[in-house]
């Protein structure tokens, strides 16, 4: 049995209000509900988008018998807590956390009884679709503030960002989307406008989303920012980063690889390293490594 109910009446809607936002009847949330009639895929986007909550949870999929193999915060749907700024010599990098990304945080940079001290590169996900990883050496200062204080950076749905980074979207422009609800197609349009992304006719424009939301970001020491595809080998290159991340002389990440061509950066010469994560799970999920038996 779906959990629709439950976060229908969590969220403090009616069936009546909640077919009003979805464009639908009272009639079929009830049946959907009720579990006579499964709900479509794009509405099951929708609900995500609305609830806050993952598919599996709203289908009600047991999360002990779905563990990860590696920490994903598109696992979690914690409460967004605030924002981090990290200070370099070249400027600032601004990303809004949740509550567990802030507890770790903490962790890593801030001690009562010693001072801290981090061991290699400082690891967090950013809930604008970004797994950031940090070079503790080129950090001037940090700090975290609560959303209460200073409003958190924009950031959408991660169904936005799955949708608009998926390699199964056969088609762009017009046609783009067209198997979305409204809620997660509003969301999308939104994400596009906060971040620019309009063709030259003022429209959404989806191939420069998909490119954006498919690519690695590198911010060196000297603050230069550069951007490549990310490919199965980067993305296999940024998963065995995960599982070391101290930093030893003359480390090198593959940043770049195509039809052979091939391009590696100095880790103790970046300053970050921002890998979208709805691209970085799918890369992952399709190579076997995403989830354990």
């Amino acid at each position: 049995m779906n959990k629709l109910k439950d976060l229908r009446t969590r969220a403090g809607l009616t069936q009546k209000q909640l077919a009003e936002r979805l464009d639908t009847t009272q009639q079929t949330i009830q049946r959907w509900e009720s579990g006579h009639t499964e709900i479509p895929a794009g509405y099951l986007k929708d609900f995500a988008v609305l609830f806050g909550c993952s598919i599996d949870e709203l289908l009600g999929v047991d999360a002990k018998a779905k563990q990860r193999s590696v920490e994903f915060a598109r696992a979690r749907h914690e409460m967004p807590w605030g924002t981090l700024t990290v200070r370099f010599a070249f400027g600032e990098r601004e990303y809004p956390i949740d509550e567990t990304e802030h507890d770790e945080l903490l962790n890593e940079f801030h001690s009562a009884i010693e001072l801290a001290k981090p061991k290699g590169l400082v690891k967090f996900t950013a809930l604008d679709n970004r797994l950031v990883f940090l070079n503790p050496a080129l950090i001037s200062e940090i700090a975290v503030v609560h959303d209460d204080d200073t409003e958190m950076p924009f950031f959408a749905s991660p169904e936005a960002y799955k949708a608009l980074s998926s390699r199964s979207l056969p088609l762009f422009g017009k046609n783009a989307l067209t198997d979305t609800g409204p809620l997660l197609h509003q969301e999308c349009c939104n994400l596009l406008k906060h971040l620019d992304l309009r063709d030259a006719k003022g429209e959404p424009d989806f191939d420069a989303a998909h490119e954006k939301f498919n690519s690695l970001e590198i911010i060196s020491r000297d603050g230069k920012s550069s951007a490549s595809f990310l490919s199965d080998d980067v993305a296999t290159s940024v998963f065995v980063l995960e599982g070391q991340l101290e930093i030893e002389p003359n480390t090198f990440l593959t940043v770049s690889a195509s039809d052979g061509n091939h391009r590696c950066m100095n880790l103790t010469a970046i300053a970050a390293i921002e890998a979208p994560v709805e691209a970085y799970l799918a890369h992952l999920a399709k190579d076997g490594v995403e989830e354990e038996e």
